[in-house]
């Protein structure tokens, strides 16, 4: 039945009508529909489009708890209803202050993957502090081996990343930047660099302003929450400002283990490199 219905994984429909046919067939199609969810957050001046559907969702988990040990990927994304509204454009979004995003984190215990995206006409510019607190005890589980954040703020990017234990990627897009945005990793909090620091793998960075002194704190022991000094693939878009220090310094650290090198300019490729040690 477990190659059966590999053949339909990205047809929803058939899983759910899979679901209906037997208790055993039930659950693997649930595995499956439940294994990765998106979350839309509708833009505030559309009116029409409630968050209507976080709260269902909350009720879905709580009637049926073993589904949140299904999901391995969780979408939170910003949606414009509607035609673009050029009066409202490059505002903030709308915070996700929604009670059921915080409630519905903490049940996610075997989630993988997380992504907070915007589009890029929009920036989450805070996140209400029952959110906040509940991204940051959500992402302190050894399960955690993939984020990406799109045009957020004020986000302690480092100290969320000092609590995934196994993360291995890392994505990056838009509006970082600023000592408050990183965050703080106390010495006491962290391990010997090499020893039990997660080791990051892929590093994206696309159009990030302060990126030379995002690198810096990045492979500097004292601030660092991650081993960066093994990574196998590096996506850079946006020409970076300065010297180029970060950069360079990115690829001397990773040179031993680096695959695959993409540099980007807008949406053109600049160069795309791979490596065979």
């Amino acid at each position: 039945m477990e190659k059966i219905l590999n053949d339909v994984d990205d047809i929803p429909w058939t899983l759910q009508e899979c679901a209906l046919v037997n208790s055993t067939f039930r659950k693997i199609a649930q595995k499956r529909l439940f294994s990765t969810v998106e979350l839309i957050h509708y833009d505030q001046h559309g009116g029409s489009h409630p968050p209507q559907n976080q709260i269902e969702f909350l009720d879905i988990l709580n009637s049926t708890p073993h589904l949140a040990l299904y999901i391995h990927t969780l979408k939170i994304r910003y949606d414009q209803t509607g035609n673009l509204d050029w009066d409202v454009v490059f505002n903030e979004v709308n915070e996700p202050s929604d009670n059921a995003i915080s409630l519905i984190l903490p049940l996610l215990v075997n989630m993988r993957n997380f992504s907070l995206i915007a589009d890029p006409f929009h920036v989450w510019r805070t996140l209400c502090p029952s959110v906040r607190s509940a991204l940051i005890s959500a992402f302190h589980s050894s399960s955690i081996t993939h984020l990406e954040f799109n045009s957020l703020d004020e986000l302690p990017l480092f100290t969320i990343m000092a609590g995934c234990k196994s993360l291995e990627s890392l994505s990056l897009t838009g509006t970082f930047g600023g000592d408050t945005t990183w965050g703080e990793v106390t010495p006491s909090s962290l391990e010997p660099v090499h020893q039990r620091m997660p080791c990051l793998k892929s590093l994206q960075m696309r159009q990030i302003p302060l990126l030379e002194d995002f690198v810096m704190r990045l492979l500097d022991p004292d601030t660092t929450p991650v081993n960066a000094w093994n990574l196998q693939t590096i996506l850079v878009q946006g020409e970076p400002v300065g010297d180029h220090a970060g950069i360079v310094q990115l690829l001397d650290a990773s040179h031993r283990t680096l695959r695959h090198l993409t540099l980007l300019q807008g949406d053109e490729c600049e160069w795309r490199i791979h490596f065979v040690n």
